[in-house]
């Protein structure tokens, strides 16, 4: 209770100091949530990819020919359906396997051929539909069967659907996708574009003309879900063996295809690393992250270490008092801390409600979405409460303001604990 008599003494006889203490703590627990959610959004489960943390990304090749000893040639890119399959089809430890398209396209879609609308379009199979839990709206996904036979079906994203037939609920309806008739077989909620492996307007069928492609490469993208418990480098060790198996298959031919340490995580897909002809390398940016985290601490901890050493000379004669009155060094200690303690607090929770407030509304000040020009509106770009909110935060802001408490305070506290009663009391006198 002392802690918090004090406190108001403070904000009422020492606004200016008292109140940009809790600023500087408030701004400086701000700064770290608000990079914390932009690292975490590239890492969260939230739908329609709530199960993100076990789904693996794969699908590049890496091929350089030979000729005498000497590399004559190189290619690189995304693997065809066929090879896809073959690489990633059947590994231990897969609970299940979709195929889509490794880059985004644009598509013109709308009522009739005449009148229509670019819209960012994904090929999948239907496994992909299994795979994420996309709330649909209307209607239901494409089957295998349509896939493998090629039927004109699609499924619309909320906003594609209102953006043409001004309602929602339209499975059923007929629209000209680069002016080919398609059935809307169904409408799925929005996808943010953060979520690079779901996000689309118009999601099309994988069919016969992505699956009979014979070469190596093509525009397939394959996504992994890992059974409960399967860690991510036993996936990759497998595909080790896989490569060795592959290069033999292309030794007659003096090819040899690169492993860059695929299948990869959301983490590196996110981050725009997953390359087709060089194995990314996440260190080099957690490392940066770590020490841009240390020094987002660090600078107004030493700031407000300044201004504690302010109030504390004001209040020279009360500790020297209670010094001559017996108090302990630890007990002053303990006091000054803990007032700390409350200006920290107060200032953590005003820093993580305005960085959730300034996320949820200025994100792209920090995002970069990866969609093209011609996307509809990016109404629903930002992400959600959901994707930037967790109890993790929570404690990661507290313990953040414990961290900011003993790093500004306790230089001054130790000090102050250590001031004679007869000299203190002196000084306030003269």
């Amino acid at each position: 209770m002392n802690y918090f008599r004090q406190l108001y003494y403070d904000m009422r006889h020492q606004k200016v100091t008292t109140w940009v203490s809790v600023s500087g703590t408030a701004l400086s627990i701000f700064l770290v949530l608000v990079f914390f959610m932009v690292q975490q959004v590239k890492i969260v489960g939230v739908a329609p990819e709530t199960n993100r943390e076990r789904i693996l990304i794969g699908g590049s090749l890496d091929i350089h020919a030979f000729k005498d000893g000497r590399e004559i040639w190189t290619q690189s890119g995304a693997m065809s359906y066929k090879i896809a399959r073959q690489m990633y089809g059947n590994l231990d430890g897969i609970e299940m396997v979709a195929y889509t398209n490794a880059w985004i396209e644009s598509y013109e879609v709308g009522e009739s051929a005449n009148n229509s609308t670019s819209l960012i379009g994904k090929i999948t199979d239907a496994a992909f539909w299994n795979m994420y839990d996309f709330k649909f709206i209307s209607g239901s996904p494409y089957n295998e069967a349509s896939c493998e036979s090629g039927d004109k079906k699609v499924v619309l994203s909320r906003t594609a659907a209102r953006k043409m037939f001004k309602k929602e609920d339209v499975a059923g309806q007929s629209v000209y996708v680069n002016s080919v008739p398609y059935i809307v077989c169904g409408v799925v909620d929005d996808v943010s574009p953060l979520l690079k492996a779901t996000y689309s307007d118009i999601y099309l069928p994988l069919g016969p003309e992505q699956r009979e492609v014979n070469d190596y490469f093509g525009d397939i993208m394959v996504l992994l879900l890992m059974k409960p418990g399967v860690k991510e480098q036993d996936i990759k060790k497998q595909m080790e063996e896989m490569y060795v198996k592959f290069n033999s298959s292309l030794a007659d031919q003096n090819l040899v295809a690169v492993n860059h340490e695929g299948p990869h995580n959301s983490e590196v897909f996110s981050n725009d690393m997953a390359f087709s002809n060089r194995t990314p390398d996440l260190s080099i940016a957690h490392r940066e992250t770590y020490i841009l985290y240390c020094l987002l601490l660090l600078l107004p901890a030493i700031n407000l270490s300044s201004m504690m050493r302010g109030r504390l000379r004001s209040r020279v004669s009360e500790i020297g008092v209670r010094r001559a009155f017996g108090a302990k060094r630890s007990g002053i200690i303990m006091q000054i801390l803990g007032e700390n303690m409350v200006v920290s607090i107060l200032g953590g929770i005003i820093g993580l409600v305005v960085s959730i407030l300034f996320m949820l509304f200025l994100s792209s000040f920090f995002f970069s979405y990866g969609v093209e020009s011609n996307s509809l509106e990016m109404n629903y770009s930002n992400p959600t409460f959901m994707m930037l909110f967790r109890w993790k935060n929570f404690v990661i802001a507290l313990c953040a303001c414990v961290v900011l408490n003993i790093l500004s305070a306790s230089v001054p506290a130790w000090i102050a604990s250590r001031v004679e009663p007869a000299l203190a009391i002196s000084k306030s006198r003269a």
